[in-house]
């Protein structure tokens, strides 16, 4: 099944490709979760990250379906 993973900053240089979008398909087998397609890319389970899921706050353990949408954000510093 397919699904849309959009990786940013840090992680763009995880993409199985080098385009110049942060968006790519991939093909995983039913019952993957998030936590294993980011195995699968060579994401660090360490890695401070924030995934939104679908428009919504992500989790590691979802179990994903045809069509999901995965966003993957490096930690994120601000002004002060």
């Amino acid at each position: 099944m397919k699904v849309q993973v959009k990786l940013f900053g840090e992680f763009r240089k995880h993409m199985p490709t080098n385009g110049s979008s942060p968006a790519f398909g991939v093909d995983v087998d039913e019952g993957t979760s998030v936590q294993t397609l980011l195995d699968t890319l060579g994401i660090p389970i360490e890695a401070p990250k924030t995934l939104v899921h679908n428009h919504r706050a992500g989790r590691l353990d979802t179990i994903l379906v045809e069509g999901d949408t995965l966003a993957v954000f490096p930690p994120v510093a601000g002004g002060g």
